[in-house]
């Protein structure tokens, strides 16, 4: 079993985190995509699901999140970080000069139980590659 199937962390409503990379590169393939980060790291309260991109609230309180996209240099990307149909923030790498575009914005928001956060592209973005091996991440924790 490979090491992005795996779900590390434990079932601890204490203390409830998690961080997850893109494993490998891909295209973005249409609008409004939910970006799946499918390498875990980190998943503690078992809140998020590689399967689907999506962090399910188990514990109402304060939440912090941030992403970080990268993608190649001669092609921008707008991502949006989504609690449940709401966008909080855009994410929006853009540089020509580099070698890879990397923004990496974060929230702090308050959830409740059962409410989910995803990051998804909100406009047709065909063909521009997100960059993997864990240099694009989705990541958050529980304050309080």
């Amino acid at each position: 079993m490979s090491r992005h199937s795996l779900v590390i962390g434990e079932r601890n409503l204490g203390n409830i985190a998690f961080t997850a990379h893109v494993l490998r590169d891909r295209v973005i393939e249409k609008p409004n995509e939910t970006i799946r980060f499918d390498e875990i790291a980190l998943n503690n309260g078992l809140g998020y699901d590689f399967k689907t991109g999506v962090f399910t609230c188990p514990l109402s309180g304060e939440y912090f999140f941030a992403v970080s996209i990268n993608t190649d240099k001669m092609r921008q990307i707008v991502t949006e970080l989504v609690v449940n149909d709401h966008v909080m923030m855009r994410v929006h790498p853009a540089s020509r000069r580099l070698k890879s575009n990397q923004c990496s914005p974060g929230i702090i928001t308050n959830l409740q139980i059962g409410e989910q956060v995803f990051v998804r592209t909100p406009i047709d973005q065909s063909d521009v590659k997100l960059y993997g091996t864990r240099k694009s991440t989705f990541m958050g924790f529980r304050i309080k």
